[in-house]
């Protein structure tokens, strides 16, 4: 399991190597502890994810507003030891979905393209999502227009899943769709518990 993640935190894994299972419950208790301050604050929290001495932790947890929240002054100076491998967040439920949000949105992708992180994750509730960025870390520019492009891809997503009630369904789409086009693969499981790589680039 620590190669694995020690691999994806440095780069050194390609599409090809990527496992079928992720375990990142290394950081059950410090994740847990800011889902719980999202929850109660109802304000999304994150934090940087860093690999060092065998384990995932998270060094600078940072408070955000009711819909973003993004790196400390800390971690964005990598004023952290070890290896530096993503970014984690907690979305609230969402009053457009009528509840959680599955999966990642367009802004939390452009996040990902412009700072070059290796694994994303993010947490609603009860389920667990990760992007994992295969080979070497890269910033890629993501244009405004780009940006407006996924905004109105996911916004058709989510009237068409209100129409036919499935919402769920539609997002996860779009999340494909999403990975696809940037080189991405796509984790999904449940808190505590193994995430199960859903999506992997060729």
């Amino acid at each position: 399991m620590h190669e694995e993640l020690e691999a994806i935190a440095c780069g050194s894994k390609g599409s090809a190597d990527l496992p079928a299972f992720l375990n990142v419950w290394d950081l059950l208790g410090p994740y847990g502890e800011l889902r719980s301050k999202a929850f109660d604050g109802l304000v999304e929290w994150g934090g940087c994810i860093v690999y060092c001495g065998g384990a995932l932790s998270i060094p600078h947890p940072v408070r955000g507003t009711k819909d973003s929240v993004g790196p400390s002054a800390e971690c964005q100076a990598a004023k952290h030891p070890g290896c530096f491998a993503g970014f984690l967040h907690v979305h609230l439920n969402d009053d457009e979905l009528g509840g959680a949000y599955p999966g990642f949105s367009g802004a939390d992708y452009r996040a990902m393209m412009v700072s070059g992180i290796r694994l994303a994750l993010v947490t609603n509730g009860p389920e667990v999502f990760a992007l994992v960025r295969p080979g070497p870390a890269r910033r890629q520019l993501v244009s405004d227009r780009e940006c407006l492009m996924w905004r109105q891809m996911y916004h058709e997503r989510i009237e068409e899943g209100k129409r036919s009630g499935t919402i769920g369904a539609k997002l996860w789409e779009a999340n494909q769709e999403m990975c696809r086009k940037l080189g991405l693969a796509f984790y999904r499981g449940l808190w505590g518990k193994p995430l199960v790589c859903m999506f992997s680039p060729d």
